[in-house]
């Protein structure tokens, strides 16, 4: 260990760590030429509770004047709010330095999950691609604050909701927190692959911040069990505790039978409200003027 010299702190040699409640670290931090520092490291599997968190590898690069640029692997499990995720795996790129900051995912990057649950929602074993947004990383932190900001091209999950089976899919996504949501081409498949119930929503919009809430329009639900199709759904969303609700919503509602039993009726300023697999839903049905 060397004090005193411009940049902070040099570090060089073998490096352990061990004892009760501490995380095991091991590696070797090499000392190059002009200043420069690399610390090739791995931490075993550390649980606090039923959260696990491993560190397969770690490089980290320190220049002259301070600045640290990083790569590696993270393996993760544990709590979220309102849920949980299993064996997440992320991979680790970025720099840092006391000028600019944190900068985090400069580049696309994939997510591996085992199990994802969010309130009734579990997800099965998926990778996603994800990219950094305008801000050219996904996670910066600096003068201006912490900031998210990532997109990706589309996905395709599966999972349960209850008991039910669900499918997810997308279009192009993009989100910034805290700031906003855009979705296009969403599509739900809900219940019996032979016959699901679906939900199509061609454009979602939202806010990111304590809540989560929005817009949605170009909607349509088909449901299973009833041979009536929802058309041209428009109105706000709002998630929080758990729990799905729709407001100012308008619509067509159409028999989906052969031979129609009713003229297509409209509605203005309904209501639903999802709960788990349960939901209750309020409209006034009119004919179209």
């Amino acid at each position: 260990l060397m004090l005193g010299a411009s940049g902070g702190p040099r570090i060089a040699g073998n490096v352990v760590t061990a004892g009760p409640g501490i995380p095991r670290i091991e590696g070797r931090i090499l000392r190059e030429g002009a200043g420069r520092a690399t610390a090739r490291l791995r931490m075993a599997e550390y649980r606090a509770g039923d959260a696990r968190i491993a560190l397969p590898e770690l490089v980290l690069v320190q220049e002259r004047g301070g600045a640290v640029g990083f790569s590696g692997r993270a393996a993760l499990s544990g709590a979220i709010p309102g849920g949980r995720i299993d064996g997440l795996t992320v991979p680790i790129d970025g720099t840092w330095s006391s000028r600019a900051g944190l900068s985090a995912w400069r580049r696309c990057l994939p997510l591996r999950f085992d199990r994802f649950r969010l309130a009734s929602l579990e997800l099965d074993r998926r990778e996603l691609s994800v990219c950094p947004g305008r801000d050219g990383a996904i996670l910066r932190s600096d003068a201006r604050g912490t900031r998210l900001s990532a997109g990706t091209p589309g996905f395709n999950l599966s999972g349960r909701l209850g008991t039910m089976p669900i499918r997810l899919t997308a279009g192009p996504t993009g989100l910034a927190w805290p700031g906003a949501l855009a979705m296009r081409g969403v599509a739900v498949s809900l219940g019996d692959p032979a016959a699901p119930s679906t939900l199509a929503i061609a454009e979602l919009k939202g806010q990111l911040g304590r809540e989560l809430d929005g817009t949605f329009s170009g909607t349509e639900v088909r449901l299973a069990a009833v041979p009536l199709d929802v058309l041209d759904a428009a109105g706000q969303w709002r998630f929080a505790g758990g729990d799905l609700s729709v407001a100012g919503a308008s619509f067509r509602v159409e028999d989906r039978q052969v031979d129609d039993r009713f003229r297509p009726l409209v509605a203005r300023d309904a209501t639903l409200h999802l709960h788990g697999s349960d939901f209750a839903a309020l409209a006034l049905l009119r004919e179209p003027k």
